[in-house]
């Protein structure tokens, strides 16, 4: 592809196929032997230049994008942070109700066996009144019977007598 001419510089051959993806008549291709050391040097030092201005931006967005991604970062360390505080704040909440409710229960539940010990009380009281109530209607029942028997015996007596006279 490239020979050598009387002067010592390389001549590009000229048979390059645009499927190679350099065009035929490009500039480098027909200029390649009028180029000076100086001009190469220009060229060359240009290039440089241009890298190295596209490395800067590239290296200046790269820590744009990287003071992004932290300032990011720190936007939701913070919306965590306030996050956590929030739950936290809401545990407390909870604890505290917590505690507020089982006060209330250990309230509830002594005046429930004060309430169950003056039930029983009661009821004790209402079985003994009950108790006493039945034994004095029976005894008044049995008074009743007893006189009901005695004036059955005295009718029955008088008739006996009635029927022997």
């Amino acid at each position: 592809m490239s020979d050598k001419n009387d002067n010592g510089l390389v001549e590009i051959q000229q048979n390059r196929k645009p499927e190679d993806g350099i065009a035929e008549n490009d500039f480098l291709t027909e200029h390649w032997n009028d180029l000076s050391g100086a001009s190469l040097f220009n060229i060359l030092k240009t290039t440089v230049k241009h890298a190295y201005l596209i490395a800067s931006k590239v290296a200046g967005m790269s820590q744009v994008l990287q003071q992004m991604q932290l300032d990011h970062l720190k936007n939701n360390i913070t919306t965590l942070q306030r996050d956590v505080k929030m739950i936290d704040v809401r545990t407390e909440q909870i604890r505290t109700e917590g505690e507020e409710l089982n006060k209330d229960s250990e309230e509830l539940s002594r005046k429930f066996d004060t309430f169950s010990i003056e039930m029983d009380k009661k009821i004790a009281d209402l079985i003994k009144k009950s108790e006493t109530s039945q034994h004095k209607v029976v005894e008044a029942l049995g008074t009743y019977v007893d006189s009901l028997a005695k004036e059955l015996e005295m009718k029955a007596d008088r008739e006996e007598i009635e029927l022997m006279r």
